[in-house]
């Protein structure tokens, strides 16, 4: 698949690239797109961070040998369905407080 979109060619141009799911744990090193993103950038050097719902403790120590930083959109204890219906709002606050980082390391 990513042959076919041309992702190579895209991450020689990027300096950075934040990739997610909706948790991440080990089997996120299994093949999952989020790990195959941090394989495609880290043979061109660039730096991967991760963001997810939510991130397994016990795996994080392993994500982390793969991933420029591991977050988790949820800032505060909440149901299921109180996550998947604040989704997008915490997603998009997360991404642009990681962006803020990224733009004064300058």
């Amino acid at each position: 698949m990513f042959d076919l979109i041309g992702f190579d060619d895209a991450v020689k141009e990027s300096e950075w690239i934040l990739t997610g799911e909706g948790r991440s744990d080990t089997q996120t090193l299994l093949g999952k797109v989020a790990h195959a993103v941090s394989r495609v950038a880290k043979r061109h050097g660039v730096p991967v961070t991760l963001l997810s719902g939510g991130i397994d403790d016990s795996g994080l120590e392993q994500l982390a040998e793969h991933f420029a930083g591991c977050f988790s959109v949820i800032s505060h204890p909440m149901t299921l369905d109180e996550a998947m219906s604040e989704s997008a709002k915490m997603v998009t606050n997360s991404a642009e407080q990681l962006m803020r980082l990224w733009v004064t390391r300058y």
